[in-house]
């Protein structure tokens, strides 16, 4: 009977301590922050305050273009009325906004491609040369030289050989005086224009690109007959239609050829094509080994003309390379990463926080936020206070790609 006593004893000896630390564990290891479900009102002012803060906005949307070409890059000109400016394409594309038109330069293949961009950050093109040469009086790209005189297109090289010389313009009959020129590089593109009274002729020259196109800008709504004379390589035949084509049969004897289309392609080893906007009056004149073509044909605000040198004959050669057209935009928000402010006594103030807080952001969702240390701190928290509302969540960052990424964002605040 004793030793049972005894036994009894030592079990409830035993109980005792085992208890008493367990009280002493839970008293060291109960967190000082307390974590709630229930909503907290200031922590939820709190959330607001930062997110509303921080947040930034942007605008995005698609380009679709659709090419019937084998992969090369091609000008990309597309009709752009938009107010929106300030654009960056997602792939850092290059570009310019003229006339009402984007402009930029796009390595096009054969199927359906979308082009990304983004507006509404004060974003800016980046003209970075992308290396070919453009001078006052010069351009050359791959294969392709053009002389000018006083920015109006004068000569062409095409592969090493000339292609067209002594190019003469009027309008209304006059000679196309020129008053003012300028020469503007946009990396990817160098732009030519030439004034004279209420016209402007601008010739736009892409690098990677043998081919010029050349817009007409007015000051009115009037048409005026604009008239180009070139000499030019001894082509050996042309085709404009079904109904004007032939062989140019060099002699001794004067020939003449008139027709009326709005493009023309002369053809030997390789080819030269002017595409124009409307018809156009063609006057083709040859002998031994000369050809002279000239072109009548009027002209107004927005008209445009094109040369194009190319390999092959009429048969290699398209007038529109591309269909382009705009998908419907769409607003993105969230967070800007890079300004989140870490100035706790100047936020206080700001946001009128009555309460003290901390904020801790990671660049993670909040299912890793501890296993990192945060990117930003905002406020400070000392270890060993009581009665502290604390909640994680994950939030989303906008970065400049107009893509979401999560972060996780803890809000403490007593």
């Amino acid at each position: 009977m004793k030793k049972r006593g005894v036994s009894q004893i030592d079990w409830i000896v035993s109980l005792a301590l085992f208890l008493l630390y367990l009280a002493w564990f839970f008293a060291f290891v109960t967190p000082q922050i307390r974590t709630t479900t229930n909503k907290d009102t200031s922590i939820e002012i709190l959330k607001d305050k930062f997110y509303d803060e921080f947040k930034w906005s942007v605008y995005k949307f698609p380009l679709f273009i659709q090419s019937n070409n084998t992969p090369k890059y091609q000008p990309v000109i597309t009709t752009y009325e938009s107010n929106r400016t300030d654009l960056r394409f997602v792939d850092d594309t290059g570009y310019l906004i003229w006339n009402n038109k984007l402009i930029f330069l796009a390595n096009l293949s054969s199927e359906k491609e979308t082009f990304w961009i983004l507006s509404g950050n004060d974003y800016s093109p980046d003209y970075t040369s992308t290396g070919f040469n453009s001078k006052n009086k010069s351009v050359s790209t791959e294969n392709f030289t053009m002389r000018l005189d006083e920015s109006l297109p004068e000569s062409a090289w095409y592969k090493d050989k000339e292609r067209f010389d002594n190019a003469e313009y009027k309008i209304n009959n006059f000679n196309f005086d020129v008053s003012t020129n300028e020469l503007n590089e946009f990396g990817f593109l160098a732009m030519y224009t030439a004034r004279t009274e209420n016209i402007n002729h601008t010739s736009l020259v892409f690098d990677k690109n043998s081919e010029v196109y050349n817009y007409f800008l007015t000051e009115s709504d009037n048409e005026y007959l604009f008239t180009i004379d070139l000499d030019l390589d001894d082509y050996d035949s042309y085709y404009s239609n079904n109904l004007y084509y032939d062989d140019f049969e060099y002699g001794k004897e004067l020939r003449s050829v008139n027709f009326t289309n709005d493009y023309l392609t002369l053809y030997g080893p390789d080819a030269f094509t002017i595409f124009l906007d409307d018809d156009t009056e063609f006057n083709i004149t040859y002998y031994n080994e000369s050809l002279h073509l000239k072109m009548n044909f009027y002209v107004s605000n927005g008209y445009l003309y094109r040369y194009v040198f190319h390999d092959g004959d009429y048969t290699n050669i398209e007038r529109d390379y591309y269909t382009a057209g705009f998908g419907v935009i769409q607003r993105l928000e969230g967070i800007d990463f890079f300004s989140i402010e870490t100035n706790f006594t100047y936020l206080k103030n700001k946001w009128d926080f009555k309460k003290d807080f901390e904020i801790n952001v990671y660049d993670n969702s909040s299912a890793y936020t501890y296993l990192y240390d945060p990117e930003y701190v905002i406020g400070s928290y000392t270890p060993g206070r009581k009665n502290v509302i604390s909640e994680t969540e994950d939030m989303v960052r906008l970065v400049d790609t107009g893509e979401y990424e999560t972060i996780g964002v803890n809000f403490r605040v007593w």
